[in-house]
């Protein structure tokens, strides 16, 4: 059993202090690409290490300041979990024209960082921090779409990706962008999914420069404010709107349907959703190898998505499968191809029992994994952007700060899985979260 010990001695932080810290990291997570961007328009060209280094300095500020939220046992894992996904990049990079990529070792390190720093904090410092970031983020929202000439002259998006190197740089895609990302305008043909009649083709980015992760961020706000509903017992419904609102703006689909499912989780009991969640990721993978035909590929609608996702797994041998070898096709829309060839498919197992068998202070807790698992399990389907820091630092720092919560027992069953001798429910009178 690992044991990772709460957060109660906050000797070298106050609360208050180190909450401010969570909200500057939190902030420095989704706001870098957006100040890079502004440097790359405006000041000087940026390149793909300025966005590794952004990175690479948040993540060891946020371990350093986690500390107190880590344990030996959970220092042991991260040694474990980093040596098993280098090994497996290295070896990938032995035969790739590109080298070694160790992007996915970061993937895997953002959730141990945010959640360890989650539950140093409380949660008025997580509403806090929930707050403030969906006002800086709608703002932003709403400058771009109601000035969006003004935007791109300080802000040229498709610009900054060009710079990084992950968009090629070529004409069709600079006319076809207007300027913001390739994804930031709808088609004609295509046409906009959520209130067309009234705010048309153009899809809102915000600060994260792509609909997808302001989407992604809509859906852990409304989230968010579900939970807080439940454990208040009163609706939150202004802080959920506004997460819809974001959804909106974005045009995502895909988190506008899977909304109505995360929120049923948050307020389901924990013994059922529990092994629902489970269980998701193993039906979403047999949905795309038997139910999925990997055709018509040419729409991004989503049987077109599901379509190119359902290609990528059955293109893959059995180096793709355990993680030796990279896929043939990109990854970046097929979540679950992305994790089978970079940790391969026991590691994805592992992982993912690792996620289910965490275990908090309170039964609202399990409320919130679950919705988490669900969103993790249920994007991967056509997406990894739910793993990009922008998004994700916020999500486990939410995830963390209720693990460590004392909240009321509403005499609710918490539904924690039995796996490898962890236990159901944690001894309320101690100070260990499972990790």
């Amino acid at each position: 059993m690992i044991t990772v010990p709460l957060a109660t001695d906050r000797s070298s932080f106050s609360e208050t202090s180190q909450g401010r810290w969570a909200l500057l990291l939190v902030a420095a997570a989704l706001s870098f690409n957006f100040v890079l961007c502004f440097v790359n328009t405006n000041i000087f060209e940026v390149s793909n290490l300025h966005v590794v280094g952004c990175e690479f300095a948040i993540l060891a500020l946020t371990f350093s300041l986690a500390y107190s939220g880590s344990s030996l046992a959970g220092i042991y894992f991260v040694i474990v979990l980093v040596l098993y996904v280098t090994f497996l990049a290295l070896l990938r990079g032995i035969n790739s024209p590109g080298g070694v990529d160790i992007k996915i070792v970061r993937d895997f390190l953002i959730p141990v960082a945010f959640f360890w720093l989650g539950k140093t904090i409380s949660l008025k410092d997580a509403d806090r921090i929930v707050r403030w970031a969906t006002v800086a983020i709608l703002c932003f929202g709403f400058f771009e779409y109601f000035f969006l000439d003004v935007f791109l002259k300080y802000f040229n998006v498709i610009g900054f990706y060009i710079a990084r190197g992950t968009t090629a740089n070529t004409e069709a895609v600079r006319l076809s962008s207007g300027g913001l990302m390739v994804s930031g305008m709808r088609p004609e043909s295509q046409g906009r999914e959520l209130l067309p009649w009234l705010l048309g083709g153009h899809r809102v980015s915000s600060m994260f420069l792509e609909p997808s992760s302001l989407g992604n961020f809509g859906i852990i706000v409304s989230l968010w404010a579900a939970l807080r509903s439940k454990v208040d017992a009163t609706p939150w419904w202004g802080l959920f709107l506004l997460g819809v609102c974001c959804i909106i703006l974005a045009d995502t689909r895909f988190a506008a349907a899977f909304l109505v499912v995360g929120t049923l989780i948050v307020f389901l009991p924990a013994a059922f959703g529990t092994p629902l969640v489970v269980a998701m990721p193993f039906a979403a993978v047999l949905l795309l190898l038997v139910a999925i035909a990997p055709a018509d590929l040419s729409s991004n609608d989503a049987q077109g998505r599901l379509a190119y996702a359902a290609l990528v797994l059955t293109e893959l041998d059995f180096s793709n499968w355990i993680g030796l070898a990279d896929s043939a096709l990109q990854t970046f829309d097929a979540g679950y191809g992305y994790l089978f060839s970079g940790i391969g498919v026991i590691g994805t197992i592992a992982l993912w029992f690792c996620l289910m068998s965490l275990s908090g202070q309170n039964p609202h807790f399990y409320a919130l994994r679950n919705a988490v698992g669900a969103y993790l399990a249920t994007l991967f389907l056509i997406s990894q952007s739910q793993m990009t820091i922008k998004t994700a630092s916020l999500l486990w720092l939410l995830l963390g700060a209720v693990a460590a919560a004392r909240l009321p027992d509403p005499g609710e069953n918490p539904g924690s899985l039995r796996v490898g001798g962890i236990s159901r429910y944690p001894d309320r009178g101690s100070h260990s979260v499972n990790a």
